[in-house]
């Protein structure tokens, strides 16, 4: 099993299944996949890089939340 962090900037946007900006996983075999849940911290939307670093390989993405749902006119 090898760790993977993951690592979400800047940090308030979005957050991790342990309610934070940083998590720290094993994988659970030799394929090296982890699936991590990555959600909304609250209303503010915005844009977040999520990276993800193990054994001195890193990869990243940009994740944008929409921010607050509105309600609609009727």
């Amino acid at each position: 099993m090898t760790s993977v962090v993951f690592t979400a900037a800047p940090a308030g946007i979005g957050k991790f299944s342990n309610g934070t900006a940083t998590i720290t996983v094993k994988t659970p075999d030799d394929t090296g996949k982890v699936i991590i849940p990555f959600i909304s911290a609250g209303t503010t939307g915005g844009l977040v890089q999520v990276s993800a670093s193990s054994g001195g390989a890193s990869q990243r993405t940009l994740v944008t939340f929409e921010g607050a749902a509105q309600p609609i006119a009727t």
